[in-house]
């Protein structure tokens, strides 16, 4: 997963990766994670046209991804 940003610099570079290599940010995003079934394409559709949608071919538990995998470091 992304770290954290701390600082506008940081936030900027990281901006900057996302526009330059969309494909390689968002399979960053993904790892972090729990996938049942990881997508092939991080997105599909158009944003000329502002049509598309994300990771549609995937399938997780968000409870899992938000509650679950934090319960072992309470």
């Amino acid at each position: 997963m992304i770290q954290k940003i701390n600082s506008i610099e940081e936030y900027k570079k990281t901006y900057k990766e996302s526009i330059e290599n969309p494909g390689i940010f968002w399979d960053k995003v993904a790892d972090g994670f729990i996938w049942k079934k990881r997508a092939e394409k991080f997105n599909t559709g158009d944003f000329h046209n502002v049509n598309f949608k994300w990771f549609e071919d995937s399938e997780l538990n968000i409870t899992e991804n938000c509650l679950d995998r934090h319960l072992d470091s309470i």
